[in-house]
């Protein structure tokens, strides 16, 4: 009840801003216990408004079940490995909170009746869109990324999807790749063909509610225009954002099937496809650098993929962490948000940006200057040392 209160303890409306934090360090062992009865009661009980965070201490607690209670509550999981760790994963999670810039935001993708630009739809799993609270931005390419909440309405000379985002951290970004068809280019003179043509496809707009103004309700609106070139150019060199984003996906896709090989037993199978996504990712990169180009999100992919590629070694090893850091790994990608404590985080901002240090190699931080912040201080007051 206190949960779906319209007012906090002390009478007043409650803060814009409302979480839920659950700590277990085992599995439900009273009262409701099916992890689907679970999901299926906190579903219920939880209102839109409200976030929810979990947090597994130790190799005891169902880390699937906390991570689909995290999503369903647009919250993260965290794995607490040690009990020095419980300080720092609640320091990243608060400084989250403390940084919403934007609530309840929703995209709407639009193409033009009679254009002939067709969406493919969006697949009604876990939906990441890059936007911001002042303008939307994507980016196009031949592979879809996740979807959470999608709302869908179309027709046949009208295709229109919705994307409900839920909220944004200062500093965040959140990235989608779209399948987009576009009809084919017809009566081109030969001086059309020395010129590129600028084609509108898609008109994005974005609602949302601006925390900082204290706003309930703004709106944004761009076109997204694909450049049809006359003449292709060579060599033809990938856009590196996109193809980072590509590699999000196969990273995230390649520890879902894992996960769930694993679960079922066989190992083998778990690494054979985190091995898969390694080399394709690992060919992508080469691609980058023959463009000139680093890629430290690729680099990031590569060790997290190492990591549960190790972890699946053998079934103690994977009981005692494979499994949670698998699970955790997965969704701080498909998020684009920071659930990952066992790293050693700095204050500067060269070196933040730089990112960490993991397994095998660096990460990009999907950490803003507030969790950065509350986490040196857990860090100082509890003498912790990784």
């Amino acid at each position: 009840n206190e949960i779906k209160s319209r007012k906090g303890a002390d009478g007043e409306p409650p803060h814009p801003v409302q979480s839920v934090l659950l700590l277990t360090d085992g599995l439900a062992n009273h009262g409701v216990t099916n992890p689907d009865a679970l999901v299926k009661l906190v579903k219920g009980a939880l209102a839109p408004s409200i976030s929810l965070f979990t947090f597994g201490y130790g190799s005891g607690h169902h880390a699937d079940l906390l991570r689909q209670l995290s999503d369903l509550g647009r919250g993260m999981y965290y794995f607490v490995q040690h009990v020095d760790g419980v300080s720092l994963a609640f320091a990243d999670c608060l400084g989250g909170l403390l940084s919403v810039v934007a609530q309840n935001i929703v995209l709407t993708l639009e193409t033009t009746a009679g254009s002939g630009v067709t969406l493919n739809p969006l697949p009604d799993t876990y939906k990441r869109v890059k936007t911001a609270p002042t303008a939307p931005s994507l980016s196009i390419a031949s592979r879809l990324i996740f979807v959470k909440r999608y709302l869908r309405d179309s027709s046949m000379e009208h295709q229109r999807q919705q994307i409900d985002l839920g909220d944004l951290y200062g500093e965040e970004q959140r990235d989608v790749l779209l399948q987009v068809h576009l009809p084919k280019m017809t009566d081109r003179t030969e001086k059309d063909m020395d010129t590129d043509t600028a084609t509108p496809i898609v008109r994005c707009t974005v609602t949302y509610s601006n925390i900082l103004a204290a706003k309930a309700f703004c709106q944004t609106e761009g076109t997204l225009e694909i450049i049809r070139a006359g003449t292709l150019k060579s060599p033809q060199i990938p856009d590196k954002d996109v193809v980072e984003q590509k590699m999000r996906f196969l990273t995230t896709e390649a520890m879902a099937a894992a996960h769930q090989q694993a679960e079922s037993g066989h190992l083998a199978a778990g690494q054979a496809s985190l091995q898969t996504a390694l080399d394709s990712i690992t060919h992508k990169m080469e691609g980058i650098k023959k463009g000139g180009l680093d890629s430290a999100s690729g680099e990031t992919f590569l060790a997290d993929l190492r990591e549960c590629h190790a972890n699946l070694a053998s079934t103690r090893m994977y009981r005692a962490k494979g499994q949670q850091r698998l699970v955790g790994h997965r969704q701080c990608h498909m998020n684009q948000r920071s659930n990952n404590i066992e790293m050693s985080w700095s204050n500067d901002d060269d070196t933040r940006a730089a990112c960490m240090r993991s397994v095998g190699g660096t990460r990009p931080s999907y950490q803003n200057k507030k969790k950065g912040s509350m986490m040196a201080k857990a860090r100082r007051s509890s003498g912790y040392h990784e």
